[in-house]
């Protein structure tokens, strides 16, 4: 399954590793040193994951996840944090900033494929019954969704 990913980490020979094994696992890969070139690249669009790590997390790296998180072309992309955390609690800041999975450095090869395979399976499938919602409501095919209201409360009072 090709796909395009996104990497952000500050170091170079981490970028370049990884985008060594993303690449002969057919992926095509985008290495990115900070937020900025992150940000340079997200414009030019085209994305289906990010690879980003997180142990120790910026304000803009911070910002830039919240930032995929409520932009509609780019809330749907999967986020994989990477990162030698120290505590439950610096794994959860990056599951809070928007990641959808996190894992631990030193990260196994084949953990790594098969979280990535997994993520963009599952993005392949929303987007599949998003077209197909979309395709419905766009042919007439579909009502329009209603606001859920509670029903009011009933007392039965019997002898």
């Amino acid at each position: 399954m090709a796909g395009r990913i996104l990497i952000i980490d500050t170091v170079a020979t981490n970028r370049i590793v990884l985008k060594v094994k993303l690449a002969s696992a057919q992926y095509q890969v985008t290495p990115c040193a900070n937020v900025a070139e992150a940000r340079e690249a997200m414009n030019e669009g085209g994305f289906d994951l990010c690879l980003i790590e997180m142990t120790q997390l910026p304000p803009a790296l911070r910002e830039f996840c919240q930032d995929l998180r409520d932009t509609a072309d780019t809330g749907h992309i999967p986020i994989i944090a990477t990162g030698y955390f120290d505590s439950p609690s610096q794994r959860l800041d990056a599951l809070i900033c928007g990641a959808d999975d996190v894992l631990e450095k030193p990260m196994s090869d084949q953990m790594l494929l098969a979280r990535i395979r997994s993520l963009l399976r599952a993005r392949a499938a929303d987007d599949e019954l998003r077209l197909r919602d979309d395709t419905s409501r766009a042919l007439g095919f579909a009502e329009a969704t209603e606001v859920f209201v509670a029903s009011g409360a009933v007392t039965l009072i019997a002898a």
